[in-house]
């Protein structure tokens, strides 16, 4: 029996959740790929419109960065997001400071809740992208408010938590509102516009240069794809 290689391919670009990237970090991810890029310009050449696209969307991103960081309400919007994290977080250790209570009742409840809790995420939620975090926090706030919950949080007084993460929470989404208007009337579109757009056609670029590097068609390939996910370690 001929023995099979069962190693994973090193001719494949490693899995990268794009989405979750906040915008800063997305644009630094795009900006040094395509600075890996520049560095084999017998690829760029054979991809030909695909890296000319690339190139394109690359500058409208970092150009709506710009203008978002360049916001008015950027630094107040910095400050509603540590503000939802700091009830998020404060909501965290309530509850999990009442799974020692010396009330059986109320350590049970306790115990409930915090499970839901982590079916939304602790701290991993709140370094979740903008958009992610949002409508999380929105979720769990309406999970914890349910009929089925209720009684739990009323228990051991959970209550204003409750509110004041949702309160902060949709302070957040209308300032991500006003900020995205504000950003779209001075370019036309957004970062989250240019996301859309450049995601897919950064994964298109990924298959074509892992279909060469598999075939052999140009050793350049191979190690942009070693580059490329050096990056990914460094940025997941």
């Amino acid at each position: 029996m001929t023995e099979v290689n069962l190693e994973t391919p090193t001719d494949e670009v490693k899995s990268i959740s794009l989405f979750t990237l906040v915008n800063g970090d997305y644009v630094e991810f795009m900006v040094k790929f395509q600075k890996t890029m520049n560095k084999f310009p017998d690829v760029i050449t054979a991809l030909g419109n695909m890296a000319t696209t690339f190139d394109d969307l690359v500058v409208n991103l970092q150009d709506s960065l710009v203008a978002e960081r360049g916001s008015a309400l950027t630094m107040t919007l910095a400050d509603s997001d540590k503000c939802r994290d700091d009830i998020h977080r404060g909501l965290c250790h309530y509850v999990e400071a009442y799974r020692w209570h010396k009330d059986g009742g109320k350590a049970d409840a306790a115990n409930h809740l915090l499970r839901v809790v982590k079916q939304y995420g602790t701290s991993g939620l709140r370094k979740s992208g903008y958009n992610v975090e949002t409508a999380m926090m929105r979720s769990l706030v309406v999970d914890l408010k349910s009929e089925k919950n209720i009684d739990f949080t009323t228990q051991i007084g959970l209550t204003e938590w409750i509110d004041d993460l949702a309160v902060a929470n949709e302070a957040f989404s209308a300032l991500m509102e006003d900020r995205q208007d504000e950003v779209a009337v001075s370019l036309d579109y957004t970062t989250r516009d240019v996301r859309k757009v450049l995601t897919p056609h950064f994964r298109k670029m990924v298959k074509v240069i892992e279909a060469n590097a598999i075939i052999g068609t140009n050793s350049d390939y191979q190690e942009i794809i070693n580059q490329l996910n050096s990056e990914i370690e460094l940025t997941a």
